[in-house]
């Protein structure tokens, strides 16, 4: 996968989580046309660079707890 890839997935991951709008795990990653082992790696690495990330069973949403702003 080439990097271009990654970032604007990286950007839409970051848009989805920052309006509460994921849905699940699973759906998330299909919209992102990704595996979910790729989706959990991609929340490890925006984890690492100090989001912190939760996920709302009720709401079906993954969000961020603290003001988190992606950087590249």
């Amino acid at each position: 996968m080439n990097l271009r890839k990654q970032i604007n997935q990286l950007k839409r991951l970051h848009f989805f989580i920052e309006f509460k709008s994921t849905g699940s795990p699973a759906k998330l990653a299909s919209r992102l046309e990704i595996s979910e082992a790729t989706l959990y790696r991609y929340l490890n690495e925006l984890k690492l660079d100090g989001a912190e990330i939760k996920y709302d069973k009720w709401q079906e949403s993954y969000y961020y707890q603290n003001d988190y702003v992606l950087k590249f």
